[in-house]
């Protein structure tokens, strides 16, 4: 069974993720715990029950676009 987890460096295993885009796979490797730490991002996994191999996963962050920052945007 799969289950969509938290990010936790101590029971998920990053290393062998490889979704054919480095950028991707490094960020996860590299960056996605330092940002859970400082609380800009929340990071959810994809794994299987019982492992702890990431499968897959995606990052939420908070931003916000106001006034003309919107208007540049588009």
């Amino acid at each position: 069974m799969w289950s969509i987890e938290t990010l936790d460096t101590s029971s998920h295993d990053r290393a062998a993720f490889d979704c054919g885009v480095d950028d991707l796979n490094d960020w996860l490797r590299k960056q996605a715990n330092q940002s859970t730490k400082r609380g800009s991002t929340l990071t959810r996994v994809l794994v299987k029950e019982g492992e702890g191999r990431v499968y897959g996963y995606y990052a939420q962050t908070a931003y916000s676009l106001v006034g003309e920052e919107l208007a540049r945007a588009f």
